[in-house]
């Protein structure tokens, strides 16, 4: 009877624990800086097509987003705004930020307010989102790990 007690115990104790290691959430990875690594439109690799380079994306613990990059005459722009994280549908909401100009050869501008989070683990970030009919997916790593 102990011995079954015991094995019931066991199996309650790894489904906990990979019940938990399945459930990973946004904040538990979001905060710090992440760096553009690839950009996908319409589930094409569009990378070599950006016109910014360097493009990083700060989140912080007190709801800060900034963002820098350098545009396509090498200026560096930077912008600072707010960020919330909508854990049940996995969705980040980006605000006070403008868009982002001569983003690509078929971006004049690319900008949302709304990002799906796809995955995010310590040290990668992936998010999707709509804009001008188009599908997009930025693919960061983290800067500082």
């Amino acid at each position: 009877m102990e011995t079954i007690k015991f094995r019931i115990a066991i199996l309650v104790l790894i489904s906990a624990a990979f019940t938990s290691c399945s459930e990973v959430l946004i904040e538990d990875n979001i905060y710090g800086t992440w760096e553009l690594m690839e950009y996908i439109r319409n589930d094409v690799n569009e990378s070599s097509e950006v016109h910014i380079s360097v493009y990083e994306e700060s989140y912080s613990p007190d709801g800060v987003f900034s963002r820098k990059y350098l545009d396509v005459d090498q200026n560096l722009v930077e912008e600072e705004g707010r960020f919330s994280i909508n854990e049940d549908d996995m969705s980040i909401h980006i605000s006070d930020v403008s868009s982002i100009t001569d983003f690509s050869e078929a971006n004049s501008t690319l900008s949302t307010s709304m990002v799906d989070v796809l995955s995010i683990a310590e040290t990668e970030y992936i998010y999707s989102f709509t804009n001008g009919g188009d599908s997009h997916e930025f693919r960061f790593i983290k800067k500082d790990p």
